[in-house]
């Protein structure tokens, strides 16, 4: 809360609106080899929340982060993109996205990063959560939960940040928090997904993270952080990101592997919905998606469609290595 904005700010507790419409859970037979990740209730106290310790050294390097070229500025060297979004159309509005997503630990070298995400934004204006792996950030090779934002005002230079690392993000929920490891994570055809959902308040502004399980709520982006996403977004979209520097290989992105239609050995983002103008869930259907990728040959991604019991769904991931320039 120490944002210049904050002073008159009066935290919410929750919502004071959700989106309508049926949030039906996907499930079936073939959906039996997917399992949640588990999010351990860390426990505080009502009236308190989380926060991680993290050591010296790896908050004097991840506190460089946003200035480090090639790390935050998408489509620079050693910045691997690659993503389904919807097609950007003036008159579309969205105010969310939720879906459940398969969650890896790739390995990457100190200086690297790789992560699977959805991305809410209007024109630089960007809320970005998912999961992630970065020993920059955590001083670890494990997997965890992430939330980014930033505004265009400055480009992404000096604004925005990962998790609660600058003022910003309202934390909330007193049994978990941003950074929290996440495990157990998905290997060969055992796969473990979590929920990631991102909702903006139809009375406040406000946009909402919640994750499992049952759709458990962490905190919100105040609507005065933003300028053009204080209204809404202008496109959603799903996929990964790494990043290397240039005199190393590039890190694998999800499983590390790109097989078309195989969610058992690729990355996905599934039963995906969007939020629509009128604050309502509403599936792909009818949607415009766009494959987009930057810097990205050696990673690959696929929208599929819709298949019966398993909703929507978005294919993503490579193997990295030497020569990834597109």
């Amino acid at each position: 809360m120490n944002h210049p904005l904050s002073k008159n700010h009066k935290i919410q507790l929750k919502p004071t609106s959700f989106p309508e419409g049926i949030r039906k859970e996907i499930s079936s037979k073939f959906m039996s080899n997917y399992s949640q990740i588990g999010i351990k209730s860390l426990g505080c106290p009502p009236g308190t929340v989380p926060i991680l310790r993290v050591q010296k050294d790896v908050l004097r390097r991840s506190n460089v982060i946003p200035n480090r070229p090639g790390t935050d500025v998408p489509y620079s060297p050693g910045h691997h993109i690659i993503v389904a979004q919807t097609k950007i159309n003036e008159n579309m509005k969205y105010h969310g996205t939720r879906t459940y997503m398969a969650v890896y630990t790739p390995k990457v070298t100190a200086d690297q990063f790789s992560e699977g995400a959805i991305w809410i934004t209007n024109q630089l204006n960007s809320i970005r959560v998912g999961w992630t792996v970065n020993p920059t950030l955590y001083g670890d090779n494990r997997t965890h939960l992430f939330g980014y934002w930033t505004v265009d005002a400055d480009g992404f230079n000096q604004t925005g940040c990962f998790d609660i690392r600058c003022a910003g993000f309202v934390q909330i929920s007193a049994e978990t928090t941003l950074g929290l490891i996440l495990e157990p994570t998905s290997h060969g055809r055992v796969q473990y997904e979590g929920l990631f959902h991102v909702f903006q308040d139809s009375k406040t502004g406000d946009w909402w993270l919640s994750i499992l399980p049952h759709d458990l709520l962490i905190g919100y982006w105040p609507k005065y952080l933003f300028t053009s996403l204080a209204s809404h977004a202008n496109e959603i979209a799903w996929g990964g990101e790494v990043f290397s520097p240039l005199n190393e290989p590039s890190p694998p992105m999800g499983s590390g592997q790109f097989v078309i239609r195989d969610m058992q050995l690729t990355c996905y983002a599934r039963a995906i919905q969007i939020i629509d103008e009128y604050y309502n869930y509403k599936d792909l259907r009818n949607t415009a998606i766009n494959i987009e990728g930057y810097n990205s040959k050696c990673y690959g991604a696929s929208y599929v469609g819709f298949r019966r019991y398993i909703g929507y769904i978005v294919l993503f991931g490579g193997a990295g290595g030497g020569d990834c320039s597109g």
